[in-house]
């Protein structure tokens, strides 16, 4: 059995030298506390597979060493906030089967380090950023079981370095771009 409770009350400055952060397979609720951005050494954030609620708290962003940022497997809400474009040294962004909403932000193709983005399972809507066809790192692409509309853009041919691509179960329409 795994931890249960919220992080509210937890000191995250009594911990300034840890530079990762696992607390997956737990039974965390609440949301996730500003105050987590004490843990300015941070390179790993893994808060997977909890029950965490609410929205992806901006103070995440002060967190300017981290490159693996997971909040899967929860029940974020809200949408994708577009300032995490400002979060340039991610190499790995999964936000997958939460409740987030809205749309891609196209403020994500600044990412330019970014290797692998999963957000399927959300309840993402509208069209894929032309934007993302910026991301010439990025290995895996998953964007499926959303209400994403409208075509592949072509610019998606941009990234070169892609082995997984995925986008079923969305309402995607016409050809799939040479």
């Amino acid at each position: 059995m795994g931890l249960a409770g919220t992080l509210n009350a937890f000191n995250f400055s009594a911990l300034s030298s840890l530079t990762s952060l696992n607390l997956t397979f737990n039974e965390l609720y609440g949301s996730i506390p500003p105050t987590i951005s004490a843990l300015s050494k941070l390179t790993s954030l893994d808060l997977c597979t909890n029950n965490f609620a609410g929205i992806i708290p901006l103070q995440i962003i002060s967190l300017t060493k981290l490159n693996s940022f997971n909040l899967s497997e929860n029940q974020i809400s809200g949408s994708i906030p577009p300032w995490l474009s400002n979060m340039t040294w991610l190499n790995f962004l999964y936000l997958h089967q939460n409740n987030l909403s809205g749309t891609i932000p196209k403020e994500l193709g600044r990412l330019g380090n970014l290797l692998e983005l999963k957000i399927y399972t959300n309840h993402i809507t509208g069209s894929i950023p032309l934007t993302l066809g910026n991301l010439t790192q990025l290995q895996v692409l998953d964007c499926s079981t959303n209400g994403i509309s409208g075509s592949i853009p072509p610019e998606l041919g941009n990234l070169v370095n892609l082995v997984y691509l995925e986008m079923s179960n969305n309402s995607l329409i016409g050809f799939h771009p040479s």
